[in-house]
């Protein structure tokens, strides 16, 4: 069985790693989280970056397990970072969502609503990310809400 660790660059809770997690286990992963990848032997070591200001704590730890097993890379920070994480880790990282994951059925502790962002009347906001990783289209997630309590919501134009 191959062996995935999880890797959340910032601390708590991460909607995107938690929907890969639930993927890769229907296929046949054991899959680990972490928030340092070195301390959980894989296969696969999965990284998402939220803000940028982690990105040394990324380059750190992919340095300590790109010769021990694949390196996936994604998360919000890769969008404006993209050239810079793949000149010093060799990975070329995820831009965007990716939609195997991103409509995974699963309880989660938060709850992604829509992608997209037509931004204000005059365009998108000048340091908004959020049309530049999801698009300008607003696009209605199609799974249906979890019963669940305690579910936060994500959204990008609430």
């Amino acid at each position: 069985m191959k062996r995935a660790t999880l890797v959340s660059t910032t601390s708590g809770y991460n909607l995107g790693l938690h929907k890969m997690g639930t993927w890769l286990d229907e296929h046949g992963w054991t899959v680990t989280y972490s928030c340092e990848a070195i301390d959980a032997p894989a296969d696969l070591y999965a990284f998402s970056v939220i803000f940028s200001w982690d990105l040394p704590n990324l380059f750190r730890q992919v340095a300590w397990v790109k010769q021990l097993g694949d390196v996936a890379i994604g998360g919000p920070a890769c969008t404006y970072n993209a050239s810079l994480i793949e000149s010093i880790t060799g990975v070329k990282p995820h831009i965007g969502p990716d939609w195997r994951f991103e409509e995974q059925p699963g309880e989660y502790r938060l709850l992604r609503t829509t992608r997209g962002c037509p931004g204000g009347i005059a365009g998108p906001c000048y340091a908004c990310p959020v049309p530049r990783m999801d698009g300008t289209r607003v696009r209605l997630l199609s799974y249906s809400l979890p019963i669940t309590t305690n579910c936060g919501i994500v959204d990008d134009n609430i």
